[in-house]
């Protein structure tokens, strides 16, 4: 991610000699993940961070490829993923290919007996149901429903939940996550078009840092494989650090397009305010949400829909009840040509009076 964060304690200089109270040094880790010409990291260390006192097992957790070359639909039941203890054993890969995996996951409990470090890509961990704290190495961040939790590979951490009932949609992409290019400029600053700017991204403000030694699992991801390793120093003994490199977290409702909560109309400004409902993947479902929105919620339109079924469900709550529905499928938009509501062909709003497409 293209912006300086700072940390903890750090010395005025790079790679200096940065000493403790007592005389002795922290010791310095340059941080990156494309060597020395992608975002990197300083950071200073209690111990050396590479003491490790022991290899143990070692296991593949490689995708099994159930149909490869795929070009059939498949409805995913994702909410149906089996809730299990472990972080790591609930974490279930859907759908793979050459440059990512995308995992659903139902943790119950938080990582308490070992710390996870994925090396072979970099995260992006999206919470659809649960509370609690992301833990790293290099900070902590809060995180709850809507949040996109960002960890670049090599970053320890460990999740820790509130409660037992969590869902978790996780992409690994094996190349390295940034903002999209049309949204900055070419020092990397996000334009003012963008639909979030820096002020929205949510760095580590708090630093754990242990002075210890001894035992400490490590479970690693490398090509495919967990390898448990017993570093001999915690790994969370940073007690500063400064640059490009590190974990953050973004809100999907801050989320902001063009309509989006702040919107000018005539030079004027309007707060829009948002109810998410979810459909949970079931049809009947999206039609009683749909009810609820307009006759209870009394909403002046609905986005949503997505998928053929859900919009088959949904269409006659708004025909009955004259409302609007925007539906953000635009290659639909002729199968709207019979219904009793009027339409905007694009990405096909539905309306109660008729409107042009300049």
């Amino acid at each position: 991610m293209p912006f300086y964060h700072k940390l903890g304690k750090i010395p005025p200089k790079r790679h200096t000699q940065f000493r403790k109270k007592d005389g002795s040094l922290y010791y310095e880790q340059l941080f990156g993940t494309i060597g020395f010409d992608g975002m990197s990291t300083n950071s200073y260390h209690e111990h050396r961070p590479t003491m490790v006192k022991e290899i143990r097992k070692q296991y593949s957790v490689k995708p099994k490829i159930a149909k490869a070359n795929n070009i059939q639909s498949y409805r995913l039941r994702g909410f149906q993923v089996k809730p299990e203890n472990d972080y790591l054993e609930s974490r279930k890969v859907v759908l793979t290919n050459s440059d990512c995996n995308i995992i659903l996951a139902a943790p119950k409990e938080s990582t308490k007996d070992y710390f996870y470090k994925n090396t072979d890509a970099d995260e992006v961990i999206f919470i659809h149901k649960g509370t609690g704290k992301l833990r790293t190495m290099l900070g902590n961040i809060d995180f709850k429903y809507g949040d996109y939790l960002v960890i670049p590979r090599g970053i320890i951490y460990k999740l820790d939940f509130d409660d037992d009932n969590n869902r978790l949609f996780i992409v690994e992409s094996y190349h390295p996550v940034y903002t999209p290019k049309r949204y900055r400029n070419w020092f990397g600053q996000l334009l003012e078009h963008s639909p979030f700017c820096e002020r929205d991204l949510r760095r580590p403000e708090e630093l754990e840092t242990y002075d210890e030694l001894g035992d400490f699992l490590i479970k690693v991801k490398k090509q495919g494989e967990i390898i448990e390793m017993v570093y001999a120093s915690h790994p969370f003994d940073v007690v500063g650090y400064d640059g490009y490199n590190f974990p953050y977290a973004f809100s999907i409702h801050d989320f902001e397009p063009i309509t989006g909560r702040i919107h000018q109309v005539d030079g004027k400004k309007y707060k829009i305010e948002y109810i998410v409902e979810d459909g949970a993947s079931d049809w009947p479902t999206f039609a009683e949400k749909s009810k609820k929105l307009i006759d209870q919620d009394q909403v002046p339109v609905v986005f949503g829909g997505w998928t053929s079924a859900s919009r088959k469900a949904m269409l006659p709550v708004y025909e009955s009840k004259n409302a609007f529905l925007y539906y953000p499928i635009h290659f639909y938009q002729t199968q709207f040509l019979h219904t009793t509501s009027d339409y905007i062909l694009g990405s096909s709003l539905l309306a109660s009076e008729r409107l042009t497409v300049g």
